[in-house]
């Protein structure tokens, strides 16, 4: 989706406006794919996009959104629904906080990765870079809670900025 959109905004600035709508249908169509294939209504919870369509699993992955993270720091805005992107950041924070930050997966039954226990490295900050974005009714503190919890794990905790990707990651 970020890819198409900012194929849009290229093909304007270039003035191939043939290209720019096929670019803004090709957004239409992968927008409405992405939700009918990955959104999940959890009954009795929190909505989120599925790590994928896996049905009867329905699991979660820390860092889903990058993409979007990414699309508001290139400047070209929201790429999905912004009340889905705050149901699943909080979605995300509910079934993926671990004592050190975001893990990578929950929702695998059986649980056939280790790896899913692992936390994802960078996903306490994007998800601290995104919420800043789509909340508006949450302290500053409540949103930076989650990186600050991931960073001062490896710069408090484990005093070593080294070798974080060794210090955190796991095979379960």
């Amino acid at each position: 989706l970020m890819a198409m959109r900012a194929a849009v905004q290229l093909a304007n600035a270039v003035g191939d406006f043939n290209l720019s709508r096929l670019a803004q249908q090709s957004f239409a169509n992968g927008s409405r794919l992405i939700d009918s294939a990955l959104w999940y209504d959890n009954p009795g919870g929190i909505g989120y996009y599925q790590s994928y369509n896996g049905a009867p699993e329905h699991a979660v992955m820390a860092d889903a959104l990058y993409g979007q993270v990414v699309a508001y720091t290139l400047g070209l805005g929201p790429i999905l629904p912004i009340p889905k992107m705050r149901s699943h950041l909080l979605a995300e924070l509910a079934y993926n906080d671990g004592p050190f930050g975001l893990i990578v997966q929950t929702g695998r039954e059986p649980p056939t990765n280790k790896q899913d226990n692992a936390i994802w490295m960078g996903g306490s900050q994007d998800w601290s870079a995104l919420a800043l974005r789509v909340f508006d009714d949450v302290s500053i503190a409540d949103l930076m809670a989650p990186s600050d919890k991931a960073l001062n794990h490896i710069r408090k905790g484990l005093r070593d900025e080294w070798n974080t990707h060794g210090l955190v990651a796991s095979d379960g």
